[in-house]
């Protein structure tokens, strides 16, 4: 009984928060910082590219616009850019 007590906590305190307004499901879904890119490219290029706030690019052989992106976290920012796939 202790495991699924354990393995259920974390649900627990995220229904109690949102119940109580401090967090809202948006916040809950993109308030962290996530890599959509396979590898990490894109928390690459973010850290990389810290210093200029907006910009533009294109991604070239981008096979999706945000699943497996490198370019999509720069999209969410703010950026604008061309996604190419042949």
């Amino acid at each position: 009984m202790g495991r699924v007590k354990d393995a259920l906590r974390p649900y627990v305190w995220i229904t109690r928060r949102l119940r109580r307004g401090e967090i809202s499901l948006a916040t809950l879904a993109w308030g962290s910082v996530t890599s959509f890119s396979q590898f990490g490219e894109d928390l690459t290029l973010r850290r990389l590219l810290r210093d200029r706030p907006v910009g533009c690019y294109v991604d070239v052989g981008a096979f999706h616009p945000f699943l497996a992106s490198n370019t999509y976290l720069l999209y969410r920012s703010g950026w604008s850019g061309i996604n190419l796939e042949p």
